[in-house]
């Protein structure tokens, strides 16, 4: 098993990504920034009603050393709260963003919350690549089981190489004997 996440959305690609997903029936996480989602309620809907897991990547997606706990603690409150309202859904997971290193210190701060800090394994880097085979190399290359990928749909901005490598990276992993699950 494996877990597609996508971080900083919702965005511009969030719609054709979804679309792939349903195309391919695969499941997927979708960690939302909380202003995105309030710019876009209704790529949170969908991704809803499509039955992904949406988690939070904080309210402004700002550096958490820049937070403080307290920080920290408000910004996934807030954003769990709007998910909550838009969908129904109680919100269980978060990303920090950025870097991994900062996930112990958000899982300090939420665990006793009830929110489950997660972590990904396997990034290909689709935020800086433009070329959708490189995203899919990297995906494949690096998938082992258990991975969690992160890949983006988000951050103000189009990702076209992440939805062009995303049907080819759902075929050839479970080419591989891959299956997908949402956390």
């Amino acid at each position: 098993m494996v877990a597609l996440t996508f971080d900083d959305g919702p965005g511009p690609s969030t719609p054709a990504l979804l679309d792939t997903l349903a195309e391919t029936g695969t499941p997927a996480t979708f960690f939302m920034v909380g202003m995105r989602v309030e710019r876009r309620p209704d790529d949170a809907v969908r991704v809803a009603a499509a039955g992904h897991t949406i988690g939070t990547h904080t309210w402004s997606h700002r550096r958490p050393d820049e937070l403080g706990d307290d920080g920290i603690r408000a910004e996934t409150l807030r954003s769990n709260a709007l998910v909550h309202e838009l969908t129904g859904h109680e919100v269980r997971y978060v990303r920090a963003p950025y870097l991994p290193e900062y996930a112990s210190r958000f899982d300090a701060v939420l665990a006793p919350l009830g929110i489950v800090t997660v972590v990904w394994s396997l990034d290909p880097r689709d935020w800086e690549r433009s070329d959708p085979d490189e995203i899919t190399g990297a995906v494949l290359d690096g998938l082992h089981p258990g991975a969690i990928v992160v890949m983006h749909d988000g951050g103000g901005r189009e990702r076209p190489a992440t939805v062009a490598a995303l049907a080819t990276i759902v075929a050839g992993a479970e080419d591989r004997g891959y299956r997908f699950v949402a956390l």
